[in-house]
């Protein structure tokens, strides 16, 4: 779903590439993204107490749980994500859909405002509407509340 998200920007970027303002703004905002995507792929080494997982058929640490979705063992604090297809801890999650929800109000903004110029930019907003519609929708997910 990362993926996607990131095309989907990267055509916005390509979209808007007439105003250097708003394609550098986008194009910023997507870098900090893919390096929040990536801050949530970083896994920290712990030692202790080892116990036999029946899912992974090896040894994990004690306060490790089998991930279905992932196929391996995480520590007990992750949970899956469905927009990052991996397990994360909170505070990596809401820092990462916190962005991605200003990104996509900022997209929203600008096709609103080019839409009283040019009335093409109207299509394009709706379906950015349904693209965030579809993106909060995949799996039950519901960006806008995180509590």
């Amino acid at each position: 779903m990362h993926l996607i998200i990131s095309l989907y920007l990267i055509l916005y970027i390509i979209i808007f590439s007439f105003n250097a303002y708003i394609a550098f703004t986008l194009g910023l905002l997507t870098i900090i993204l893919q390096w929040f995507y990536g801050i949530t792929k970083i896994t920290k080494t712990d030692r202790g107490a080892f116990q036999y997982c029946t899912s992974c058929k090896k040894l994990t640490l004690q306060h490790y749980i089998h991930c279905y979705q992932c196929n391996k063992c995480v520590p007990a604090d992750l949970k899956h994500d469905y927009i990052m297809n991996t397990c994360t801890s909170d505070h990596d999650l809401k820092r990462y859909k916190y962005l991605l929800l200003m990104i996509m109000i900022y997209i929203g903004l600008i096709l609103g405002i080019y839409g009283m110029i040019n009335g093409w930019y109207w299509v394009g907003l709706f379906l950015h509407i349904m693209t965030i519609y579809w993106i909060n929708k995949e799996k039950n997910i519901n960006i806008s509340v995180f509590m």
